[in-house]
């Protein structure tokens, strides 16, 4: 667990003390299922990669806001760990996913399954890992669980099919466009992560609503800050920069320059397929010269507010602290 969120010295306050330690012993929890998982004797020829790639870092995001959410109530330990790694297990599938489709050698500073074996290796460990979760989701059907897990790859692939349709094409990638986009490609499973551990635990509507609209902010928020990155030098989660622009993915920065400077000569670097670093650097000025990366903070901060506010509606305990916290260190 070197990577969580838990590590970070800005979610380490007093008030959530309590919440955080049975967040820490949950996520060890799920560590040893996937050991189980993917470290038996049984398992396939794939397990140690996929294990591997569960293992291999991270925030563990999504199983600590599962795991918070579930603590308003009373949800079996056995139960949350296992949804916990449900939810990890949709996240890395769907990275590998990602790095095959961008062609990526790392990923947090570590060779990708990509590199290491090939596309088509590292799609079956991506296929074996959705498997193994969809096989533990079947036993929580009980109390809307299931419904609320089971649809989100869908939601995210189908994200990530409009994001194809419309790359290089300024027409249809537009501000709202965009925010559609990283709601189901990023906010959906960020809120299904809260509205699982509510539901597990047997919350009301008014807090599962609370818990919902805290997720789906802050899933806006965290891909709003993913996509900074290009624009200000930042590698972050071993992302190369310029690699959606690249891929004619244009993001809320960019998009922002389109529609308050647009002008024919950036219009057809934005059309290349290849683009030279000097076409790169030249669009990175535009964007922060025309008000992109101010325009985009600006939204980050919506959003921010937007979740801290749904967490009035939730009873005061170490977990609403948390969430609070979680918030300002991404922040």
């Amino acid at each position: 667990m070197n990577g969580t969120l838990l590590n970070a010295n800005e979610v380490r306050g007093t008030a959530c003390g309590g919440a955080y330690g049975r967040v820490t012993r949950r996520l060890t929890d799920m560590e040893t299922l996937f050991h189980g998982l993917f470290r038996s004797e049984t398992a396939s020829e794939m397990d140690h990669y996929a294990y591997s790639a569960l293992m291999g870092g991270g925030k563990r995001l999504r199983p600590i806001l599962l795991c918070l959410a579930s603590g308003f109530g009373d949800a079996p330990d056995e139960k949350v760990s296992e949804l916990m790694a449900v939810l990890e297990m949709i996240h890395t599938a769907s990275l590998v996913h990602d790095d095959i489709v961008d062609d990526s050698a790392k990923r947090r500073d570590k060779p990708t399954l990509h590199a290491l074996k090939g596309g088509h290796y590292a799609a079956q460990n991506g296929y074996y890992i959705i498997a193994a979760a969809i096989n533990i989701l079947k036993n929580h059907r009980e109390s809307g669980v299931y419904e609320v897990l089971a649809s989100v790859p869908m939601e995210m692939s189908l994200g990530e099919l409009h994001q194809l349709r419309v790359e290089y094409n300024l027409t249809l990638q537009t501000p709202q466009d965009y925010l559609t986009r990283i709601e189901r490609k990023t906010a959906r499973l960020i809120e299904a992560s809260c509205l699982a551990g509510a539901r597990a635990a047997g919350l009301d509507r008014k807090q599962e609503e609370a818990l919902s609209a805290y997720g789906r902010s802050l899933g806006s928020f965290f891909q709003l800050r993913d996509d900074l990155l290009d624009y200000e030098g930042a590698l972050g989660d071993g992302k190369p920069l310029f690699q959606d622009i690249n891929r004619g993915i244009y993001t809320l920065p960019l998009l922002y320059a389109q529609a308050a400077a647009s002008d024919l000569v950036h219009a057809r670097l934005l059309r290349k397929r290849e683009k030279s670093d000097a076409d790169l650097l030249a669009i990175l000025e535009w964007v922060r010269e025309s008000g992109g990366v101010a325009y985009t903070r600006d939204y980050m901060e919506r959003y921010a507010d937007l979740a801290l506010a749904a967490l009035a509606a939730l009873p005061p305990a170490g977990e609403r602290e948390a969430l609070r916290e979680i918030v300002l260190c991404l922040h």
